[in-house]
């Protein structure tokens, strides 16, 4: 399900920005998932999305490593949620007196 969003939303903005993503329109193109400023300041850490070039005075990011990032950022997520999942499972108490009653 996730690949199948993922790939809609890779084809579409493919349409939209043929030659990439400029840095200020980052946030509205993938619906406030990436926020322009805080990859900036990835980028300076060097730590942001890869392939990044500079078109006049714009940072541009190619659609694939965009792609890319939502996908590192997705796939914790449900990581993070299956293994809370499975932690409220084995800390739910056990009755003491058969049927949970005194």
């Amino acid at each position: 399900m996730n690949e199948e969003i993922l790939q809609k939303l890779q084809t579409d903005l493919e349409k939209r920005f043929p030659f990439g993503i400029p840095r200020k329109k980052l946030t509205e193109a993938t619906g406030e998932v990436l926020h322009g400023r805080t990859e900036a300041n990835k980028d300076s850490l060097g730590c942001g999305i890869e392939g990044r070039y500079m078109i006049g005075n714009q940072v541009i990011y190619p659609v694939q490593s965009v792609i890319h990032r939502i996908r590192t950022k997705l796939h914790p997520a449900i990581a993070d949620k299956i293994q809370k999942t499975e932690a409220a499972e084995t800390l739910k108490p056990t009755p003491k007196f058969p049927g949970g009653k005194k």
